[in-house]
């Protein structure tokens, strides 16, 4: 019969006291490296994404609403319930929120809303290029709508459109 191998013969080198210790500072430094570049990028998944189900810590809904946002509701809906909680009180939350969930009428915007929005989001939406303006209907409007199916990507945007390798064709996604 055969014999099993003891654990020192099944070594794939020598013992680690035997090893120079210039190597295994190298080693042991490679290893806090890589360890130190995990925690940081859970931490940088954690702050992107978690809360986007208004609940602290990092789940599959958060990753979920982050990419294709909450088919329950709206972005705006999302955002209030979410990571933007701190920004209103409840009682404008749930102004805002309702006016979402009833269709966003512009006649509801310009008697009321707009002076809720104002006061609680303005400070940033309006001002910082590159996040919705809330100062006017249209831009706060695009972000009421329901998310309810998955963004398109740009091939499948129209029914019409074609996909097509030529370097013409694919500078206009540049």
């Amino acid at each position: 019969m055969d014999e099993m191998p003891s654990a020192t013969a099944r070594r794939w080198g020598p013992p680690l006291s035997q090893i120079d210790p210039a190597l295994r500072a190298l080693f042991t430094g490679y290893l806090i490296v890589i360890g130190i570049g995990l925690l940081m990028s859970f931490v940088q998944i954690l702050l992107t994404h978690g809360m986007a189900d208004g609940r602290f810590g990092l789940s599959v809904t958060d990753i979920v609403y982050s990419y294709y946002g909450n088919r329950e509701g709206s972005r705006l809906e999302a955002k209030l319930q979410g990571s933007m909680k701190l920004m209103a009180s409840t009682h404008d939350r749930a102004e805002i929120i309702k006016w979402v969930r009833a269709g966003s009428p512009r006649d509801e915007w310009d008697s009321h809303i707009r002076t809720v929005v104002t006061a609680n989001c303005t400070r940033c939406h309006g001002v910082i290029p590159g996040i919705p303006d809330y100062t006017r209907y249209d831009g706060i409007k695009s972000v009421a709508q329901s998310t309810r199916a998955p963004p398109s990507p740009p091939w499948l945007a129209s029914p019409t459109s074609t996909c097509s390798a030529s370097p013409s064709s694919s500078s206009s996604y540049v």
